[in-house]
Parts: C-alpha cells; sequence; structure tokens
C-alpha cells in the first residue's frame, strides 16, 4: 500500500491525450472559476479581511500561471514535477481566498471539489488522488488557523450573514452544474471506451478466421504439395523400370545393340544435356553400324 502511495506521490500515471485534447476547456474552466472567486472575495471581503491589492495579485498569479501550464499541456510535456506546480497554482490561490472569505466555513470551499474533480476526469486518477490529498492538508490548515484564533474574525463577521449563505447557495448550484457536466463527460469517456473494445474484439475476430483461412489454405497446399510429389515418384520409378528392363534386354542380346536405343530415349527427355548433344551427332553413324550388324543377326 505504501509503496503504492509513494509510486503515486513520485510518478503517478498522467493522461496526456486526455491533458491535450481538453486543454483549452481547462484552461477557460480555470479562467471561469478563478474570475468567479475574484469578484467574490473582491465585492464582499476586500477592504474587511484583506487588502484588494493582494486580492488583484492573488488572482492575476492564478491566472497567468495557468496560461502558461497551457502550452506544455498542449505539447504533450506534462512531467510529475509540471503536474505537482500545476496542482500547487491551482489550489494554493483558492485556499488564500477561502481563508480570506471564512476559512473554513467560506462559500468558495465547493471550489475545491470542482478542482479535484476536473483532475480526476482529466489528468488521471493518480493525479485526482494528488490534489485530493492537497485539498485535505489544506483544509486542515484552515481549521487550524480557526481554531487557534490566530485569526480574527472580527472583520468576517462585518459580512452579512444572507450573503455569504447565498454565495454558498450559489457556488452549490456552480458545482451541480459542472458536477453535471463532469458526468456526462465520464459518460462519453466510458461510451468510447466500449466501441473501442467492441471494434478491437471485432477485429481479433476477424483476424481469427482469416487465420483460419490461412491455415486451410496451407493443409491444402500441403495435399496437392504431397500428390505432385507421389505423382513424380511414381513416373520416375517407371521411367527407371523401364530402362533398367530395357539395358537387360539389351545386355542379354549384346551389349551395343540397345544402347542407342536408350541413349535416344535419354536424348529426347534432356535434349539440353551435353551428352544428347553429342551422341545426336553421332547418331548416323551408329545407325549405319546398326544396319551392318543387323543382316549379320538375321544370317
Amino acid at each position: 500500500m505504501w509503496s503504492r502511495v509513494a509510486q503515486i506521490a513520485r510518478r503517478g500515471d498522467i493522461q496526456h491525450d486526455r491533458i491535450q485534447g481538453a486543454a483549452l476547456w481547462v484552461l477557460l474552466v480555470r479562467w471561469l472559476e478563478g474570475a468567479a472567486c475574484w469578484v467574490i472575495v473582491y465585492e464582499f471581503f476586500s477592504g474587511t479581511t484583506v487588502e484588494p491589492s493582494v486580492v488583484h495579485l492573488n488572482f492575476v498569479v492564478y491566472g497567468v500561471a495557468n496560461l502558461l501550464l497551457f502550452f506544455p499541456q498542449r505539447r504533450r510535456a506534462m512531467t510529475p514535477r509540471f503536474v505537482w506546480l500545476d496542482i500547487s497554482v491551482n489550489l494554493l490561490p483558492m485556499a488564500a481566498a477561502a481563508h480570506w472569505s471564512g476559512g473554513i466555513y467560506s462559500p468558495l470551499l465547493p471550489i475545491f471539489v470542482m478542482k479535484i474533480g476536473s483532475y480526476g476526469l482529466v489528468y488521471g486518477v493518480d493525479v485526482g488522488l494528488r490534489s485530493l490529498a492537497v485539498t485535505a492538508l489544506l483544509l486542515f490548515g484552515l481549521a487550524g488557523l480557526d481554531g487557534t484564533g490566530l485569526v480574527s474574525t472580527e472583520n468576517l463577521e462585518r459580512v452579512p450573514l444572507i450573503v455569504r449563505q447565498r454565495l454558498t447557495l450559489a457556488f452549490a448550484g456552480l458545482l451541480f452544474v459542472i458536477g453535471v457536466s463532469g458526468a456526462f463527460r465520464f459518460l462519453r469517456i466510458l461510451q468510447d471506451r466500449e466501441n473501442r473494445l467492441a471494434a478491437a474484439v471485432s477485429e481479433k475476430e476477424r483476424l481469427y478466421q482469416e487465420s483460419l483461412r490461412h491455415q486451410e489454405h496451407l493443409r491444402e497446399l500441403s495435399r496437392r504439395i504431397m500428390q505432385v510429389s507421389e505423382t513424380t515418384m511414381r513416373r520416375l520409378a517407371r521411367d527407371l523400370h523401364d530402362d533398367l528392363g530395357q539395358g537387360i534386354d539389351g545386355n542379354q542380346d549384346g551389349p551395343g545393340i540397345h544402347r542407342p536405343v536408350i541413349i535416344a530415349r535419354q536424348s529426347a527427355a534432356h535434349p539440353s544435356a551435353p551428352g544428347a548433344r553429342a551422341d545426336r551427332g553421332c547418331a548416323p553413324k551408329r545407325a549405319q553400324s546398326l544396319a551392318a550388324v543387323a543382316p549379320g543377326r538375321s544370317r
């Protein structure tokens, strides 16, 4: 278990394809979230719990940092260090805004739920777990500041309670909308995976059927080769048997009587052989010799 936790903290799985495809939408959603928090903190809490210049600086850094992170996201260059930087520049400014707007009672707390969900859906489960761990640490820090009394709540109480409740409801509604859109995106991802799985299964079945056809074709070729081999062997055996039989008959009648006949058959079977060409040149003389010998045998 601890080895898995250490692996997630050091490396983790980063979904580069998802990040590249959703980089522009992620940037726009983050700017929208930052602008909403900026307006809320500036309109209702600046001047009472925090200076306006600090609010402006906090959200300007937030927007510029996300713009700079857009380029490695599009280039598929998000390393584990970039992921940790991404989490830091997105959660720390929101933690500061939550601290200025009420700590653990801040109406901006739902923004952390949106952040964790976006990291899990776009960056991957491991990155979502990282953002969850960082969010838990930040919330513990906010709770510790409120519990120790190091931060005065007098300025916060100047903001009417009804205003804070309405802000909380507004962020809850925004969280619901983003959650529904995230659920639809998750369903689209599942549908896409199911389609790819079905395509992979059909491709596997097609390849399997094709392999069966190839095996049947190879078996048929093997049968034909065996048939051709058997036919060739039978023909060669028959020719060899005939030639040997003629040679034996020629030896019984005389060694030179039937040799021209055998040579003529071999020449006809292999006309390009050197011996065949030489024998063709000697064929007339052998014919004359046979003509001279034949009368003597007949007498």
